[in-house]
């Protein structure tokens, strides 16, 4: 399921983002360690891991909404509406 999110995430990433410094983001979930609800977004730059703590409070909104609609395409075909919530809730928190 995960890889399944993750190719439609960086098929969203590269129509959503054209500046060239982040060339993906993917989503991981270590399941074993932590639990269902731990879920980490990663994002690479040239093929290595770019620390999202540097990435502006811009590109962590894109990265939000593309998640959603990534998760939306990955597990719901069929749906015929799109809900999104406020994609910039609590990223403060992260940033700062």
């Amino acid at each position: 399921m995960i890889d399944d999110i993750n190719k439609c995430l960086e098929e969203l990433w590269k129509m959503l983002y054209n500046s060239g410094d982040i060339v993906t983001i993917r989503i991981k979930s270590d399941y074993v360690k932590t639990g269902p609800e731990s879920v980490q977004v990663e994002m690479y730059a040239n093929g290595e891991y770019y620390d999202a703590n540097y990435a502006s409070l811009s590109q962590h909104t894109l990265a939000s909404i593309a998640i959603r609609l990534a998760l939306l395409e990955s597990c719901s075909l069929a749906t015929k509406r799109l809900v999104l919530d406020e994609p910039a809730a609590n990223l403060d928190n992260i940033i700062s």
